[in-house]
């Protein structure tokens, strides 16, 4: 499946994490990562962008390309609040939504392209369904799950930051997300 970034219709890229520094570069804030990778690989901070930021959410639209990249502000378990809200304010369908978010099943530098498919546990993703009413949107999946014979529970582990080489790895990663999901052209 390719996503087309200049779509005709309204598209919504919401990535999941937590607000604030304390958070910054840890596995569950993925989605966030993902989306300021996103936009530096397409080089779209050139485009026009109008921000928005709001107690439920951080929001770049990019009217060219008809795409919004959301980062709830709500915390990961109350996610589905912002995103809910936005797409009813907006009017959006959750065919345009995708959700990018951390996984514990998937082992570290693998992803997955997915139409309802979520990890066993995820809180933010739990509050996504729930506000929503449906599992019927498309997730990336992004796997974070380094632990090898560490143990540690995931709850835990999710809130670390990544360490120095995986650090190094990440936008290696993300360039093949790009490459492989994402396109701009007609």
């Amino acid at each position: 499946m390719q996503i087309k970034l200049n779509a005709p219709q309204n598209k919504v890229l919401a990535g999941l994490g937590n607000p604030g520094t304390k958070y910054e570069n840890t596995r569950h804030n993925s989605g966030f990562m993902f989306l300021d990778f996103l936009t530096a690989f397409f080089k779209l901070g050139k485009q026009d962008v109008n921000h928005k930021e709001s107690e439920l959410y951080f929001l770049d639209y990019y009217p060219k390309l008809a795409l919004y990249l959301l980062k709830p502000q709500t915390f990961m378990n109350d996610s589905g609040k912002a995103v809910a809200e936005f797409l009813q304010y907006k009017n959006i369908k959750t065919e345009d939504l995708l959700l990018i978010h951390d996984d514990l099943d998937l082992m570290f530098g693998n992803f997955k392209l997915q139409l309802a498919t979520a990890p066993k546990e995820h809180n933010g993703v739990h509050s996504v369904e729930s506000e929503l009413g449906t599992k019927d949107f498309n997730r990336l999946r992004i796997g974070v799950d380094n632990r090898a014979k560490l143990k540690i529970p995931g709850i835990d582990y999710v809130l670390q930051k990544f360490n120095e080489e995986e650090l190094k790895k990440l936008p290696e990663i993300f360039t093949e997300i790009c490459e492989k999901y994402f396109s701009l052209a007609d």
